[in-house]
């Protein structure tokens, strides 16, 4: 199958990472696959192996170029082929809403798809409105109540995020990372994956890290892909300097969520599903966070917590710490859910529809 991505993301944020973990699943399973990005987009140094293609710059008055652009990947009408094309994240599915619906006044052997992976509505519902796109896909239920398409839900899909194995895999043995990060013998391990930006909660946790502190057993906090310089003066402030380690950026997150015994999740703001939920839960580790998004029913209601409650975050710390059993039986339970979040069920899903909107257009 001919297939085409398309992504507006520059950063490898958690949805730009889904649009490139999809396009390495399609390729590895026999499918010609093309990715429109900008040429600055992060998602072009994980992955330089891919068939990579320049988005022009520019918002919706870019159009024209993105449409030639595009147009010299689609097949011509009358070739016999024909072709998917795929838009991540909202200028994507702006453009391809336009487009798409171009194409078929054109007649272009052409079907398109949205992935829409946020919780709050559409700025510009028009573009979703418009019969260029044939399939919306969310990843929540929350993130597909806000598509205005509710005279066809048929073109709306719930299709879960996947993690591809080499996410799940580790360069090195805990023993070996709670070596390097000088964690003492003994402490229990709270951790997050996270970057800098206020919603991801990182002062948040910090703050409920200190109230929760003392009547915790001998502990450490580690917090992965934050930048150091910024987070220190607050560890000195709040007096957890000796029990803190503040790691930068890194692609080998699971050699540091593995030694993870609790992962605690403090962002506030409303995502749908979490990357770094999914792999916590993959690796076997319980997990507590913010009632956000669809959070709860990854991990369960009795582990979330308020968003942005610092109080009510320390005592579910507390209340995780000092029962064992229970850290036990949300690990095992997260272990098994996380099997609905591998790759093959999603490339599965992913080209059902596919096949289904080509057929409804006549052209499979």
């Amino acid at each position: 199958m001919n297939i085409i991505i398309m992504s507006t993301a520059r950063l490898a944020t958690g949805g730009a990472r889904q649009a490139l973990y999809q396009a390495q699943a399609l390729r590895a399973a026999g499918h010609r696959v093309r990715f429109v990005s900008y040429p600055e987009s992060e998602l072009r140094k994980i992955d330089p192996s891919l068939d990579w293609v320049d988005l022009p710059p520019g918002k919706l008055r870019a159009l024209p170029a993105v449409n030639r652009t595009l147009r010299a990947l689609l097949p011509a009408k009358g070739s016999g082929e024909c072709a998917v094309v795929h838009a991540f994240h909202n200028l994507a599915v702006k453009f391809l809403g336009y487009l798409g619906t171009l194409w078929r006044l054109q007649g272009l052997p052409v079907v398109c798809a949205a992935h829409r992976g946020v919780t709050n509505r559409p700025g510009n519902p028009l573009p979703y409105l418009l019969p260029g796109i044939r399939a919306y896909i969310s990843n929540s239920r929350l993130a597909a109540a806000q598509l205005p398409l509710l005279w066809r839900k048929k073109r709306r899909h719930l299709i879960n995020n996947a993690l591809p194995p080499e996410r799940l895999q580790t360069s090195r043995s805990a023993a070996e990372t709670r070596a390097a990060l000088h964690i003492p013998a003994g402490h229990m391990v709270f951790g997050d994956v996270a970057h800098d930006k206020p919603e991801k909660g990182v002062e948040r946790l910090l703050r409920a890290y200190a109230k929760a502190r003392d009547a915790l057993p001998p502990s450490s906090l580690v917090l992965v892909g934050v930048t150091p310089a910024k987070w220190q003066p607050l560890c000195d402030e709040l007096g957890l300097a000796p029990q803190v380690r503040l790691l930068p950026r890194t692609e080998q997150v699971a050699d540091y969520v593995q030694i993870f015994d609790l992962y605690v999740f403090p962002s506030y703001f409303i995502e749908a599903q979490p990357n770094v939920i999914m792999e916590a839960m993959r690796l076997g580790r319980p997990v507590i966070g913010s009632d956000v998004g669809d959070v709860r029913d990854m991990i369960g209601r009795e582990f979330t917590f308020k968003a942005g409650d610092v109080d009510e975050m320390a005592a579910r710390m507390l209340k995780m710490a000092g029962n064992p059993g229970l850290l036990q039986r949300a690990a095992a339970a997260n272990l098994e859910a996380g099997r609905a979040y591998a790759p093959e069920n999603r490339l599965r899903a992913i080209l059902d529809i596919y096949h289904a909107i080509l057929k409804e257009d006549g052209l499979a």
